[in-house]
């Protein structure tokens, strides 16, 4: 009889097999070595800017050919990920390096700044060596990636619709950062989806690189997105794209993460 009963439930167990793990919610928090991560959702995604470069010029001013890299691209598919709520800070980035890379680099502040004055290489190699033995793998996002979780939800110039007077509740840029200096992390509001810092306070390094290049370019140029203390409102939008060398060390340069948990 009890054989009988076996055989039966592991039949059950073949035609209805568990339902595979819940996604958590968008924003939903947790602490990975040391970093306080939040979850992006899966989603479908148009970067660039809705309407190109006159949307832009049109609402915020200056001149369409300004804006030309921002026309939209192909709709992307964006699997969840966990990414840091905020720009990799200088105390994340002594305690896994034991480097000091921003000294010298025009930066100074605590250790909540984020960690700048590090090459694009550099911060993947952050990544690399904090996963070590880690089930998952921690890396720089996609610029596709970013942007997404930059606009959690949003479609408009900015990620709180199109009002530029609600930047500098999120974002230290150009309007409200002393001396266009940079600020410890997590000083701003967040976005719909908890990330802070996302727009202005530091440039942020992804893992693309920058297409397309004009004729001469370096060979390695990659992508910063975000804009920067320093930069004006027009700068410190989701969808603005910069290419820099791979291997330059920026004051206003940092970097934030992914992880990606083991399937």
């Amino acid at each position: 009889m009890m054989r009988h009963l076996c055989v039966a439930a592991c039949l059950m167990v073949a035609a209805f097999p568990m339902a595979a793990q819940e996604a958590p919610k968008p924003g939903a928090a947790r602490v990975l070595k040391d970093i306080e991560f939040v979850w992006v959702p899966a989603g479908r995604h148009t970067p660039g800017t809705p309407g190109g470069g006159a949307a832009v010029a049109e609402t915020l001013g200056g001149r369409e050919e300004w804006f030309s890299d921002e026309s939209p691209r192909p709709e992307v598919s964006v699997k969840g990920f966990w990414m840091s709520r905020t720009e990799i800070r200088r105390r994340d980035w002594v305690r896994v390096m034991n480097t000091e890379p921003w000294v010298g680099a025009g930066a100074e502040g605590g250790m909540d700044l984020p960690a700048t004055g590090i090459t694009w290489s550099e911060a993947g190699l952050f990544a690399q060596t904090l996963g070590q033995g880690e089930e998952g793998v921690y890396r720089l996002p996609t610029e596709d990636e970013w942007e997404y979780a930059c606009r959690a939800g949003g479609a408009g110039l900015f990620p709180f619709e199109t009002d530029p007077e609600q930047l500098s509740n999120h974002a230290w840029f150009r309007g409200n950062a002393p001396g266009g200096r940079i600020q410890p992390v997590g000083g701003r509001r967040p976005n719909a989806w908890g990330l802070m810092d996302m727009l202005g306070n530091a440039w942020e390094w992804c893992a693309d690189a920058y297409l397309p290049q004009t004729e001469g370019a370096l060979a390695d140029v990659r992508v910063i997105k975000g804009g920067a203390a320093n930069q004006t409102g027009l700068m410190t939008r989701p969808a603005v794209r910069v290419g820099r060398p791979a291997d330059m060390r920026g004051a206003r340069v940092g970097f934030r993460i992914i992880f990606e948990p083991a399937p």
